[in-house]
């Protein structure tokens, strides 16, 4: 093992996970991962850790912390075996960083996205899938009843759209790193990054080209990013008629996720108070 110390990014899906990614991602003690979600811990597993390692251009002389951000650690238990087992049995020095959205705003992203990549529109948007997605204290309880909590970092979604650099220096400051003044960091545009990606989207053969590049190491390596943009601009496809949930929809989430969503505000200390969800919770308590 080469890598003594991670930094991983375990979710949530739809919850800016990739805009976040970036931003650390300019830390000059930070190595970022490419791709960014290598997925090494549930679907990659049999690749092996020397292939895992190889994803990052680590240098011990330069860099300290080794950042990936695959948001299927937190999709227990509907896609994957529990990859906080499986980071457990790897024996690696990590801290782990949890982002949570407003669960009506992330299932609706998170249906958006599916359909622009070829989901059927006849595909239930609470599906068990959007559920767990959402279950934010049931995917931390797995972590934090497998590692230290100190070492385990929750982000409001609300706080990295009004203030990146500010949430980028707090998980600085979690790794261990010194803060960067906000003038150092390049600005990431939102219209190419995770979190609005429902609105457009890549053709299927160019995105399934790219993601067989990326998964090799060499999208970035072989395209400056001015060209990879450039690029990407001639593959959008723009989704039109985004689905919202309506008033029963919500309702049925609510009673999905009342008990998790009231752990995730009392046992997590998490200020879900700004989110639409919260007045439909509180009225049915």
């Amino acid at each position: 093992m080469t890598i003594d110390n991670f930094a991983i990014i375990i979710g949530s899906m739809k919850c800016g996970t990739t805009y976040l990614f970036n931003y650390l991602s300019q830390h000059p003690e930070i190595a970022p991962c490419e791709p960014k979600e290598p997925e090494f811990f549930t679907i990659h597993h049999e690749q092996g850790f020397e292939w895992y390692e190889s994803l990052f251009q680590f240098d011990p002389a330069i860099h300290k912390v080794a950042l990936e951000g695959s948001t299927g650690y937190t999709k227990y238990p509907y896609w994957y075996p529990n990859a906080a087992a499986k980071l457990q049995d790897a024996h690696i020095q990590a801290k782990f960083i949890y982002v949570v959205r407003d669960p009506i705003e992330r299932v609706e992203s998170h249906y958006n996205f599916g359909i622009v990549h070829g989901w059927s529109r006849d595909r239930d948007i609470l599906d068990d899938n959007a559920i767990h997605c959402s279950m934010y204290a049931k995917q931390l309880d797995e972590y934090v009843k497998r590692f230290p909590k100190d070492d385990i970092l929750i982000l409001n979604f609300d706080d990295i759209k009004a203030d990146m650099a500010g949430v980028a220096n707090r998980v600085f400051r979690f790794l261990g790193l010194h803060e960067l003044n906000p003038k150092q960091f390049q600005e990431v545009k939102t219209s190419d990054r995770n979190y609005t990606a429902e609105q457009s989207a890549e053709s299927d053969f160019y995105y399934q080209l790219k993601q067989t590049i990326r998964i090799k190491g060499l999208y970035q390596k072989l395209l400056p990013h001015t060209v990879r943009t450039a690029i990407n601009s001639l593959f959008k496809r723009k989704l039109k008629d985004k689905k919202q949930l309506n008033l029963a929809e919500k309702q049925q989430l609510v009673e999905h996720l009342r008990d998790d969503l009231i752990r995730l505000r009392d046992d997590y200390q998490v200020d879900i108070s700004g989110w639409s969800i919260t007045p439909l919770l509180e009225l049915r308590r």
